[in-house]
């Protein structure tokens, strides 16, 4: 991968025991990398950025969130999910906060960063940005990868995830846990095998930090024995010619409207017309 311009680290001290971990200080208006947090982030498949978000977007991103989810519990559109868990999908299309925030120039520099290879097209698409609210009670996920394609993995990346933390990652409250270094690994986890466990850390953050993260690195949601929901932002990037090899003509996007509503249903999927709408994507305008 191509070397940027290095950017001084500030590693922020983590309380010591099991969930330990280093954050790097960066800016999210920034747009040069931090050589050591990515030479992190590529020996362990994580790295978290200290200070993306000042405290006033964290409220605002967080009161957003938590409107949008409310409304969406009403209106009986919300996408609820495992135990005491909410996805918020389409975030662009609710809300012109986090246009601005998917587009941090600090998250641009890791994607190009993190995608780089020589080609004249565009590295990496926005694969999705949603909101998870895991609430008290949540039972937490199996420990899984966020790369679905048939091992043996690739060595390559191909996918690469954001998550922006509106609440403390605390001992308690559903905190991220990951394996460092297991994105190395070309298979998946077996969430039922105690062995694939071995070196599971909770990642302790405070709000306003962005945990980066490899596709391929072994991770879950703990649960939350909290008092208060933990939110977060997931802002999940693919490599282009993920996209290419399945898009290669964008049958969907070309047709007239009148066109495609003609189409027979096993033809819609053949094309991928409902490729992508998630319960609760829509928005009632």
């Amino acid at each position: 991968m191509t070397a940027t311009a290095n950017v001084p680290a500030t590693i922020v001290p983590i309380p010591s025991g099991p969930a330990k971990t280093a954050l790097f200080t960066a800016h999210r208006h920034q747009s040069t990398v931090d050589e050591e947090a990515f030479e992190f982030f590529c020996a362990n498949g994580y790295t978290v950025l200290h200070g993306m978000l000042s405290n006033e977007e964290v409220f605002e991103a967080r009161d957003v969130v938590e409107e949008l989810a409310t409304k969406e519990d009403h209106n009986g559109t919300a996408h609820n999910y495992a135990l005491n868990m909410q996805r918020v999908w389409n975030l662009l299309d609710k809300h012109r906060l986090f246009h601005d925030i998917i587009s941090s120039p600090q998250l641009i520099a890791w994607m190009e960063r993190i995608f780089d290879r020589p080609t004249a097209h565009i590295k990496f698409f926005l694969s999705s940005l949603q909101a998870n609210i895991s609430k008290p009670g949540a039972q937490g996920l199996k420990l899984h990868i966020d790369t679905p394609v048939p091992e043996p993995l690739p060595p390559w990346i191909i996918k690469a995830n954001s998550i922006w933390i509106l609440d403390d990652f605390t001992e308690t409250n559903g905190a991220t846990e990951v394996i460092p270094g297991s994105h190395l690994r070309p298979r998946k986890p077996r969430h039922d095998d105690p062995a694939d466990h071995a070196g599971i850390i909770k990642v302790i953050a405070p709000a306003g930090s962005v945990i980066m993260t490899h596709g391929a690195i072994w991770h879950r949601s703990a649960p939350n024995r909290s008092s208060g929901d933990r939110i977060v932002l997931l802002g999940s990037f693919a490599a282009s010619y993920a996209r290419e090899i399945s898009s290669e003509e964008d049958i969907v996007r070309c047709l007239k409207p009148e066109i495609l509503n003609a189409m027979s249903e096993n033809l819609k999927n053949l094309i991928g017309a409902y490729h992508g709408l998630k319960p609760g994507g829509g928005y009632e305008r």
